[in-house]
């Protein structure tokens, strides 16, 4: 297990917090990309498990692909699935 610490907030979105962070051992910068589980069927807040899997069995599966962001870990909470990918920086 990674132990990272958030730097910024990079972007948001509906469902989802993606925010800089960096391995406090090593100062190694990451990207953390927090989605927000739905609670019930009934609610639109938040992306559906299944969603949530199939997002991370995609980046598993392509891993290493250079077009694609790695993916590092994953790690899950009650109220949010948090994903520890690659930072792509866009230097144009």
């Amino acid at each position: 297990m990674m132990s990272v610490c958030a730097v910024a907030c990079v972007d948001s979105g509906q469902f989802a917090v993606v925010r800089r962070c960096r391995r406090r051992s090593t100062g190694v910068q990451f990207a953390a990309k927090s989605i927000r589980k739905r609670r019930s069927s009934s609610s639109r807040r938040g992306a559906q498990l299944h969603d949530i899997e199939r997002e991370v069995a995609l980046l598993a599966e392509l891993d290493y692909h250079r077009h694609v962001v790695a993916l590092y870990e994953v790690y899950e909470s009650a109220a949010d699935v948090t994903l520890i990918l690659e930072l792509y920086v866009d230097r144009s």
